[in-house]
């Protein structure tokens, strides 16, 4: 499998030093494209609605409210705070989603790098850039790398026996 992994990296040109180039450049501008969320606003609101909460709870002891009506104010208020800690949780973990995308990008393309440049390499460097391996009965093979999003689809054959033992891999077309 190992064999077929940098079969794919060499089929995918990463021997070109251009490719890795354009590849990371690619990837850095999709996400450099995204923005990153502002939550100050929701913010802003959730302090509005605390300074409401405070207010009714005077008006209930001024005798402006009674209450009930205070209990369902305060229960309206507190869905309302909820919800919006809701919506900045979710905006921050899309932030830290776009903030650490670069250096995983950057330590993908390093370790494919890495693999590339030297005669003997480990499963666990190969266990930085592919995401997963679908093996076939056929001799087939589709390997993921990590933020490529197409898989390589390879066919295999393998040959011989211990210090002989080969594996040959040609490309084969998208099922």
């Amino acid at each position: 499998m190992i064999g077929c992994v940098k079969y794919a990296l060499q089929h995918l040109n990463i021997l070109d030093g251009n490719f890795t180039d354009s590849l990371q450049a690619d990837l850095l501008d999709s996400i450099e494209d995204r923005e990153l969320e502002n939550t100050k606003p929701l913010q802003d609101k959730i302090d509005r609605i605390t300074d409401k909460k405070n207010k009714i709870i005077d008006w209930c002891l001024d005798g402006k409210i009674d209450d009930d009506e205070m209990q369902a104010l305060t229960e309206k208020y507190h869905k309302e705070i909820a919800g919006l800690k809701t919506q900045i949780a979710e905006a921050n973990n899309r932030n830290s989603f776009i903030e650490n995308a670069k250096d995983n990008i950057e330590l993908t393309l390093n370790a494919m790098r890495d693999i590339l440049s030297q005669e003997e390499t480990t499963p666990e460097l190969y266990s930085e850039i592919v995401e997963k391996v679908l093996l076939y009965e056929n001799h087939e093979i589709d390997i993921y790398f990590k933020h490529i999003f197409e898989p390589v689809r390879l066919k295999y054959a393998t040959s011989g026996r211990g210090q002989t033992y080969k594996v040959d891999c040609t490309p084969r077309a998208a099922a």
